[in-house]
């Protein structure tokens, strides 16, 4: 369910509501309260960059050093600005090519990462740093994308030597094909038709869905809130702003398996054990080596089986 399509949803239910009598009014209320936060952090008018400047700056307060918002929007109207000059419509998936192009010339150059580290899990940080990581590489490109409304998204890659996940965007040509971008590969990115991933997957595990996902703008904003629950979880210590966060991502994605892995982590660590147990086992359905390992270890612990 995209953003939009539940803010419609919630329009109906205010006139459904409205007309249907007292329960059908408590249930409104009820559902308002838990969606209605969410839909402002992710307004559906604002690009991506917006988005995700936005509720750093709000969910980071007094947990790290405050920075100017005004300064890092500023920073994204530039960047869509120096790309609008350069883009060239029928040019296609290369304009991914030229704004990647742009990491390296003055005034954005960045230094790209290859490791999750605490200043690369924020847009607001790889602005203030200039230090990108695999996803925070792709904000710009999303930023620009919704500015320019253009055919591509971000995808999500497992990756079988880390048991992580890997991003990175794809461009969805008119004819049905796509080509695989990946902006964190240096300042010229790299392009490939091919769906092998860095050599790690085969064609069975990819047909079985093991290999990558086209994200949706709501489960790309999923992984703003699951770098704020990672960020709560592993570096502030603290288990319910990252709890919170986790249960953010899930609302907008419920099929993130990082936010499903983890906040099964926070909640058996809170004691909370049969949950901990249900969330470790729905993020099982991605069959990441790391997710499992971890079901089955809760399991032993809690069922010494």
């Amino acid at each position: 369910m995209t953003v939009i399509r539940r803010r419609e949803f919630l329009k109906d239910l205010v006139i459904v509501g409205a007309s249907g009598g007292a329960d059908l009014l408590a249930s409104r209320e009820r559902i308002l309260q838990v969606f209605k936060p969410l839909l402002e952090d992710v307004s559906a008018e604002r690009t991506f960059g917006e988005i995700a400047l936005r509720i750093e700056h709000k969910y980071l307060a007094g947990t790290k050093s405050a920075f100017d918002l005004g300064a890092m929007l500023d920073f994204t109207s530039a960047f869509r600005e120096a790309f609008g000059k350069r883009y060239e419509p029928e040019k296609g998936s290369q304009n991914l090519k030229t704004a990647s192009k742009m990491y390296g010339e003055e005034p954005f150059r960045f230094t790209i990462l290859q490791t999750v580290e605490e200043d690369v899990l924020f847009f607001s940080e790889a602005i203030g740093k200039r230090k990108l990581g695999c996803k925070t590489s792709c904000y710009p490109f999303l930023d620009i994308r919704d500015a320019f409304h253009l055919p591509f998204s971000m995808v999500r890659a497992r990756s079988r030597v880390k048991n992580l996940y890997h991003s990175f965007l794809r461009w969805h040509n008119d004819d049905g094909t796509y080509v695989n971008f990946h902006p964190n590969w240096g300042a010229d990115g790299r392009f490939t038709e091919d769906d092998i991933f860095d050599g790690h997957h085969t064609k069975g595990e990819i047909s079985n869905g093991l290999y990558m996902k086209d994200l949706e703008r709501n489960e790309e904003l999923s992984d703003i809130f699951c770098n704020l629950g990672y960020y709560f979880h592993c570096f502030e210590k603290r288990p319910e702003l990252a709890e919170k966060s986790y249960r953010k991502a899930l609302l907008l994605d419920k099929s993130n398996v990082l936010a499903l892995h983890n906040l099964s982590l926070v909640l058996f660590d809170a004691g909370r054990r049969e949950e901990a147990m249900n969330y470790a086992s729905l993020a099982t359905v991605g069959e990441t080596e790391k997710a499992i390992e971890n079901y089955n270890a809760m399991r032993r612990l809690v069922y010494g089986n």
